[in-house]
């Protein structure tokens, strides 16, 4: 029963991610995703927010609160995940800037793809150190 429920919440997850994706897709043009990129300001702000301050709220955190060390690692690889997929949906039930939202998701996904290797090398390595944690175990 517990393997059917999991298989059944996976699925469920999977087909909330892409349906809601193409959802969004189709009412939205490229121009009107590329829009609100103009505003420079509003770029660095988001990327800065999560980037910087999610990342080192997280690390705050984990310094601030004792925590085991796979749940400190946990943490901070969560923390410096950007681009939840679910952000435009959520955006659209708000009735915000759905264009906003795509295009975010979108940069800062890509921003992951970029910084996540990085990161994780880092608290395999020599973070879990600078943490206080145990690098031998950091990399299991």
């Amino acid at each position: 029963m517990s393997n059917s429920l999991e298989l059944a919440t996976r699925i469920s997850a999977f087909a909330f991610v892409v349906l809601s994706m193409l959802s969004v897709g189709l009412t939205l043009s490229i121009k009107e995703v590329r829009e609100p990129f103009k505003s420079t300001r509003l770029v660095i702000s988001a990327l800065a927010a999560n980037f910087v301050l999610v990342p080192l709220s997280a690390y705050l955190i984990t310094r601030a609160i004792p925590l085991e060390q796979s749940l400190a690692i946990a943490l901070l690889l969560l923390g410096t995940a950007s681009g939840a997929p679910m952000l435009p949906k959520l955006v659209e039930f708000a009735t915000g800037n759905l264009a906003l939202a795509v295009g975010l998701m979108a940069l800062l996904m890509a921003g992951t793809i970029i910084t996540m290797p990085l990161v994780c090398q880092c608290s395999c390595r020599g973070c879990a150190s600078m943490l206080g944690l145990s690098p031998d175990h950091s990399c299991q």
